[in-house]
């Protein structure tokens, strides 16, 4: 095999058997890097890459859909089979509450979240989110009313043009706790009415754990961030020395530097920050500026 150039893309495509339409548009993509990445993990140090990497996803999955003529939402089944076969580690579903009539959950649900399509089909009208850690249950809820709040007032148009992305811990069936990325769009159908889907991915060894989280963004090429929500923070009360300890965090200044500007010892300073670690439930001063915004 040696000085032998092995087609890449030919060798997956014959293995997976994809739709070909689906594959010429993939082939040409900006997301080529991509998919070789979702066979070659990579340890990633921020979230950028991982918002970025579900927005090409979701935003080819518009692409394809608008050539691919859907017309009902029956048609998206095996549209979305096939979208699960290139990226085998992202799990595609269907919104159990938008299209509680049809259920759909990718068959790799078991490989990458640990249950079977059947399995949280049985935990309707729940599905995934029934498997919420403990911890973490009130919060996505909160970051559902915050998101209902916040497209009430708006089209089902301008729905479409939206991208949302959730944070939270998941459990699995053997008992780990997954931190698992959902992101959610919809697709227009050539009938006029729309899908609402998700896409699933476990971010364990990609991102540390900082608090449930949701953002909003424009699903558009500026990919503008038009909300965000951080519910640790709604129930959360810093004291005025604790706003300050955290604003000159943010800024960048050591202890000894932080205890000068507020002029309190050093000691003061260490049982202020390890204090509001307490509060917030986190380790490090990265994760106290993620959760105290």
């Amino acid at each position: 095999m040696s000085g032998t150039k092995i087609n890449w893309w030919a060798a997956v495509e014959n293995s997976i058997k994809v739709p070909p339409r689906i594959w010429g548009y993939a082939r040409g993509s900006v997301l080529a890097t991509l998919l070789r990445q979702n066979h070659k993990p990579v340890m990633i140090i921020n979230y950028s890459p991982l918002i970025r990497a579900g927005e090409k996803i979701i935003s080819l999955v518009k692409e394809i859909s608008g050539e691919e003529q859907l017309i009902t939402l029956e048609d998206i089944f095996p549209f979305m089979d096939a979208m699960q076969k290139i990226f085998p580690q992202w799990v595609f579903g269907i919104c159990p509450f938008h299209h509680p009539e049809s259920r759909y959950i990718s068959k790799n649900c078991e490989q990458v979240l640990g249950y079977t399509s059947d399995e949280i089909y049985d935990l309707f009208p729940l599905g995934i989110i029934a498997k919420v850690h403990e911890d973490d249950k009130q919060d996505v809820q909160s970051c559902f009313s915050f998101l209902h709040d916040y497209l009430n007032d708006r089209s089902t148009e301008e729905y479409y043009s939206l991208r949302i992305v959730l944070q939270f811990r998941f459990k699995h069936r053997n008992g780990a706790c997954l931190l698992v990325q959902d992101e959610k769009a919809s697709l227009k159908l050539h009938n006029g009415s729309f899908v609402y889907y998700s896409i699933m991915k476990d971010i364990t060894e990609e991102a540390a754990f900082a608090g449930v989280k949701l953002d909003i963004y424009r699903q558009d090429t500026s990919q503008e961030k038009l909300a965000e929500f951080r519910p640790a923070t709604q129930h959360v009360k810093l004291s005025k020395r604790e706003s300050e300890l955290v604003g000159l965090i943010r800024k960048g200044l050591r202890t000894k530097e932080i205890a000068d500007h507020l002029n309190i010892s050093h000691h003061t300073v260490r049982n202020i920050r390890q204090r509001m670690f307490e509060k917030y439930n986190v380790n490090s001063s990265i994760e106290l500026l993620n959760k105290a915004v």
